[in-house]
C-alpha cells in the first residue's frame, strides 16, 4: 500500500521514480535536487515543484503482490451538464467567435465499497502498457493515478521535445486512417497550436501513426532548440499548456474564457490533463 504522501512517475527507460514526502514545495526546480512538478489545470500553485523527502529509482513497483481491484459504485456521466456545455461552446461559434477546437471534459463520479484505492499502481505496473508510462500522486485522501502516451514535454540542456497526439481510429484501420482529411485535420490543428505557442524555431518530424492497445493514433514528434530563447522551464510550461489536444485554439483571451466556463459546468478534478512531471539531473 502506498503512503499517505506520494509521487511517481514512470521514466524512458521504463524504471519507475518514486518519491516519498514530506515535501518541500518551491517555486523553480532546484538546482542539486530531484523534484516532481505537480500543478492544477490552471497553473494555479505558487509553488509547483515538490522536493521528497526520499527518493528512490526503481526498476519495478516496490510492493510487486499480486492486488485485487478496488470495487466502486459509479453513477451514470451528468449528460445534462454536458449539453449544458455544448451549448455554451455552440454559442461562441454562433457570435462569431473565431473557435478552432475546444475539448470538454466528461468525467464519471463513484463510491469505493471495497479495496484501497492506493493498491492500483501494483496493478498499474503489473499490466504492460505499450508506449504508455505510469504516473500518480496521493496526499491524505486524494490523488490521481494513471498511464499515458503523450509526453507533454522533455527538456534538458537547450533542447526541448514535445509531441502532438490527435486523431484517432480502431486497429485495422491504418490505410483508411492515413488519409483521413478529418482526422488529418484534427491532428494539425494541434500540430498548429503547439507552433503557435512555442515559435517558429520549432522542428516536426513527418506524421507517423502511434499504435497502441486498442487504439491507433496520429503522432507528429516536435523539437525545439532553445538557444535562441531561453526560456525557464515554468514559462515554457505556461506557454505549452494547454495544447489543444486537452484545452483550445487558438489561445486566445476569449476561447480561454469559454473554455474555463465549459469546465466549470462539466466539473472535471481540478488537476485532470494538467501537466505531471519529474526533474532529475539537469532533465
Amino acid at each position: 500500500m502506498l503512503p499517505d504522501d506520494i509521487a511517481f512517475l514512470q521514466l524512458a527507460s521504463g524504471a519507475l521514480a518514486i518519491g516519498e514526502g514530506p515535501f518541500e514545495c518551491l517555486a523553480t526546480p532546484p538546482a542539486n535536487a530531484a523534484a516532481f512538478y505537480h500543478n492544477d489545470f490552471w497553473l494555479s500553485k505558487n509553488k509547483p515543484w515538490r522536493v521528497p523527502a526520499k527518493l528512490s529509482v526503481v526498476d519495478f513497483w516496490p510492493d510487486a503482490a499480486p492486488k485485487a481491484l478496488p470495487k466502486v459504485e459509479w453513477e451514470q456521466p451528468r449528460f445534462e451538464a454536458f449539453a449544458a456545455a455544448f451549448q455554451t461552446i455552440g454559442s461562441g461559434f454562433s457570435n462569431g467567435m473565431q473557435l478552432e477546437k475546444l475539448v470538454p471534459v466528461v468525467t464519471e463520479n463513484g463510491r469505493l465499497t471495497s479495496g484501497d484505492l492506493r493498491d492500483l499502481p501494483a496493478r498499474l505496473m503489473a499490466t504492460p502498457h505499450r508506449h504508455a508510462r505510469a504516473y500518480g500522486f496521493w496526499s491524505g485522501s486524494q490523488g490521481m493515478i494513471g498511464a499515458t502516451p503523450e509526453v507533454f514535454m522533455t527538456a534538458q540542456g537547450a533542447v526541448v521535445e514535445t509531441m502532438a497526439l490527435a486523431g484517432t481510429t480502431a486497429p485495422g484501420h491504418a490505410e483508411a486512417f492515413r488519409s483521413d482529411p478529418k482526422e488529418i485535420r484534427e491532428h494539425e490543428l494541434v500540430v498548429a497550436g503547439i507552433q503557435q505557442a512555442l515559435g517558429e524555431h520549432l522542428e516536426r518530424e513527418p506524421r507517423e501513426i502511434l499504435e497502441l492497445d486498442g487504439l491507433m493514433h496520429f503522432l507528429t514528434r516536435l523539437r525545439l532548440d532553445r538557444h535562441q530563447d531561453s526560456l525557464p522551464l515554468n514559462d515554457l510550461v505556461q506557454r505549452l499548456h494547454p495544447t489543444p489536444a486537452v484545452g483550445y485554439l487558438p489561445r486566445s483571451v476569449k476561447a480561454g474564457s469559454l473554455y474555463r466556463n465549459v469546465r466549470q459546468q462539466l466539473r472535471p478534478p481540478a488537476d485532470f490533463a494538467a501537466p505531471f512531471g519529474f526533474w532529475h539531473k539537469g532533465r
